[in-house]
């Protein structure tokens, strides 16, 4: 099914499984998702916000150019989601709420390029091999994740801060590294 323009907070979601449709220019802004599962969807331009997200999943989706600022994404499943050009802006990244010392949040499967991610929260993330690239990622946190071959190349790093976190063999660009040190204390010597 193919929507669009259409606001789906009138709408019963609640609990329904839905696969392979398509939200172009939708808001689901306040709609209570929990239980809800949604496969192969797509949501493009669509706007999250106040959406109530709590064992609510999402697997295959893709959310181009979405606004999903400002959410907590504990007790979600995302697998094999593109966030590609989506705004994610001060969102939380964590796995269910009294899960830290159990299991970390995978979320390697999914794509986060070309994203808004200022002050978001990455906690206790399986983020191993994620792409990141060309991402906005000013004053974001990373905790507790992994973050082993993840790719922060052409990102925007000021002021993120990796508490924590297991890095190796992860992708930066000059500028990014350069911000890295910055954010660990170190200082760029401008001697000769």
């Amino acid at each position: 099914m193919k929507l669009r323009d259409q606001s789906l907070a009138t709408q019963k979601l609640q609990g329904e499984s839905i696969t392979g449709n398509q939200y172009i220019h939708c808001t689901l802004a306040n709609t209570n998702l929990h239980f809800t599962a949604f496969s192969d969807c797509t949501f493009t331009d669509c706007d999250f916000t106040g959406v109530v997200l709590d064992q609510t999943s999402f697997q295959g989706c893709g959310f181009g150019g979405s606004k999903l600022s400002n959410l907590d994404f504990a007790g979600t499943r995302l697998i094999k989601c593109d966030f590609g050009n989506a705004l994610l802006d001060q969102t939380y990244f964590r796995p269910h709420i009294g899960d830290h010392s159990k299991k970390s949040y995978d979320l390697r499967t999914c794509n986060f390029a070309s994203c808004s991610l200022e002050s978001s929260i990455f906690a206790h993330c399986d983020l191993r091999g994620i792409n990141f690239q060309d991402s906005k990622l000013t004053g974001a946190t990373f905790e507790n994740c992994l973050l082993q071959k993840a790719n922060f190349s052409e990102c925007t790093l000021g002021s993120v801060r990796y508490l924590d976190c297991t890095l190796d063999k992860t992708k930066l660009s000059l500028s990014g590294f350069l911000s890295y040190g910055i954010s660990q204390g170190f200082v760029l010597n401008q001697e000769n």
